[in-house]
């Protein structure tokens, strides 16, 4: 059921509902005083465009932003409120329509986390008029080939039937939290209000990870990857030399950097690293 939201949030920020043909789209919208650029941001499975980004917006103040809760994600929704399944051409055409209706014939950037970086690099060869696309830790990229990637998603494979077939959602959310943050703090009020913002949707969830396995399926091998120009991606430190090297050799026309003390939660554990980041890339101060 879709929650009430203001249309106009305070200070620059709104808030409103994109309605096309077969999904209910919310977005966040900032106009910014003597804005430099225009600069989409995508969130990560399991949370919504708000809480992944909320705390780098005041580093971001050169920008306009546009942060659209993805599919299976925060308040965007089927029209009867349903969870369903669906594609990753699905979320990019959704964007493609919200971009079009905010940003019509202008260029911009993206930068897309985890489940937003994948739905980015779909988007790219689509969009001629866009200037930067920045990956956060986004995955499957430093599988060489597809079995590695299958591999790769087998758990998370788990985790989706888990969701969709069990009444109780916990032991899938676990289970999820363990396999993209298996070194968190297990901290008793931690894991409570981790689990509590997993479980707001745990079958939209569970559509997510299945759209992510899926393009695991259709995702370029890395020297057609490699042919993307402008593509900036930070990756987190867990990730290891081992993985981070590997994807600076397979993908060498892509700028790749890490970021110390850093798991997968890279946005939320290093926010103003990370806009650091964003800033240096969208200014050409790399």
């Amino acid at each position: 059921m879709k929650k009430t939201i203001d249309n106009i949030d305070s200070g620059n920020w709104h808030k409103n509902y994109l309605q096309t043909k077969d999904q209910t789209i919310f977005y966040r919208y900032r106009q910014a005083s003597n804005a430099i650029g225009n600069l989409l941001l995508l969130h990560g499975s399991g949370v919504n465009g708000e809480l992944t980004y909320k705390m780098m917006y005041s580093h971001l103040h050169q920008f306009n932003l546009l942060v659209p809760d993805l599919r299976g994600a925060g308040y965007t929704s089927f029209p009867d409120g349903n969870e369903y399944p669906f594609l990753v051409s699905d979320v990019a055409s959704d964007i493609m329509q919200l971009v079009n209706t905010i940003w019509p014939h202008r260029s911009f950037s993206i930068c897309g986390y985890s489940y937003g970086a994948i739905v980015g690099l779909h988007l790219k060869p689509k969009l001629p008029i866009l200037e930067h696309l920045i990956l956060i830790d986004p995955p499957l990229i430093d599988a060489p080939n597809l079995k590695s990637r299958i591999t790769e998603r087998l758990p998370l494979t788990h985790i989706v039937q888990v969701l969709l077939e069990k009444e109780d959602p916990n032991e899938g959310l676990i289970a999820f939290a363990d396999v993209v943050l298996p070194h968190r703090k297990r901290h008793p009020k931690i894991e409570n209000s981790l689990l509590q913002r997993l479980s707001f949707r745990p079958k939209g969830l569970a559509y997510c990870l299945n759209c992510i396995n899926q393009a695991a399926l259709d995702l370029p091998c890395p020297s057609k990857l490699s042919q993307l120009e402008n593509v900036h991606v930070l990756l987190a430190e867990s990730r290891g030399m081992k993985s981070i090297n590997s994807i600076k050799e397979q993908i060498p026309d892509w700028h790749v950097s890490y970021l110390n003390g850093t798991t997968h939660a890279l946005p939320f554990q290093k926010p103003e690293k990370t806009a650091q980041f964003i800033t240096r890339v969208l200014t050409n101060l790399n």
